[in-house]
């Protein structure tokens, strides 16, 4: 009893019963957590010498269940005391989001980093949000980045740097090793074109961003889109809709590969190469050829003064979904991977 008579010295204990609960020591969760809360509750209540039970009680009982609710959501971006759902695109700068204090209590209380990446129809179904607790008062963010960028980006990623040897396999079994400059890889590519559409399903790096963001009715489920070629507005937009001040940590994107030329470094040929395999992030987020249909209207997204999420809602998005899908070919639209 000694080491439950402070809050901070409750949740060793909590971490240990929510242990035994996950390996499936009993039979019952919700039977098992009743139980122990109340054998907490007892204790606690002991030891302070007249605590209101009812107040130590549900103290406790939240606790538990908070915890429970973090090992459910395993690996995924989700901040239950910022109550944000945080889509973590491949090479956009989420690393900075997943591993800032935002998920400090996520780290605490669920026993693991948010880590990989994970599609709003899978955090967001709603099986899922009954599942995990997860009501309407969640605000879901992420960041997209320039298509191109984002592709020579993940190309170095997954054949140079010591961090993605999880998904090395997958990139030699396609072919993409050994090819050195990415544009040898893209010449590579223009020889089998039929390989487009296999990269951006196999292969997470080089999934669209789109497909990360849509649910399986087509529905657009983000609230705020933020651009990481405006860090700055788009962390301080997505703090002032939570109504909070953004943590330190936030204002320091990380840029771990710095040694690989740029898509801006790259001949016209290649840059337009990756643009027409991209088109659905280039029509979505008006990075490329920009569609235009009265309230549809969307600016560019790289020379864009403000980021497209800016001013734009889900409601938007998911009618902007549409209009790309009657202007673009239908085997580029048919090619999205849905994560």
């Amino acid at each position: 009893s000694c080491c439950l008579k402070n809050k901070a010295s409750w949740e060793p204990a909590t971490m240990i019963i929510t242990r035994l609960i996950g390996r499936n020591r009993f039979r019952s969760r919700l039977a098992a957590v009743s139980l122990i809360v109340t054998l907490l509750a007892f204790v606690n209540f002991l030891n302070h010498g007249g605590l209101e039970p009812k107040s130590v009680w549900r103290s406790l009982q939240d606790k538990v269940e908070l915890q429970l609710h973090y090992r459910a959501d395993g690996f995924n971006q989700i901040s239950r005391d910022y109550k944000l759902v945080y889509v973590h695109i491949p090479k956009t700068g989420g690393s900075t989001v997943e591993e800032s204090t935002i998920f400090a209590e996520k780290r605490r209380l669920g026993g693991s980093m948010p880590r990989s990446h994970h599609s709003i129809r899978k955090m967001m179904s709603p099986t899922t949000i009954e599942k995990r607790g997860l009501d309407e008062g969640y605000l879901t963010a992420t960041h997209i980045r320039h298509p191109c960028e984002r592709f020579v980006s993940a190309y170095y990623y997954v054949t140079e740097d010591p961090r993605s040897k999880g998904i090395k396999p997958a990139v030699e079994k396609f072919g993409m090793m050994g090819h050195g400059k990415v544009e040898n890889f893209l010449d590579w590519m223009d020889q089998h074109p039929e390989k487009w559409p296999l990269l951006k399903r196999r292969i997470f790096h080089f999934f669209p961003m789109s497909s990360w963001l849509l649910h399986e009715d087509g529905t657009f489920g983000i609230d705020e889109v933020l651009c990481q070629e405006h860090w700055e507005e788009g962390i301080e937009r997505l703090f002032s809709q939570l109504n909070t001040t953004a943590p330190h940590d936030m204002h320091r994107r990380q840029n771990r590969n710095k040694d690989h030329p740029t898509c801006a470094q790259l001949d016209k040929k290649y840059q337009a190469m990756i643009m027409n395999n991209y088109a659905v992030d280039n029509c979505m987020f008006g990075y490329g050829d920009v569609y235009q249909d009265g309230e549809l209207t969307i600016e560019r997204g790289q020379n864009a003064s403000t980021c497209v999420g800016t001013n734009h809602n889900r409601t938007w998005f998911t009618q902007r979904w549409e209009l790309c899908k009657s202007k673009l070919d239908p085997a580029i639209v048919e090619e999205m991977w849905t994560p």
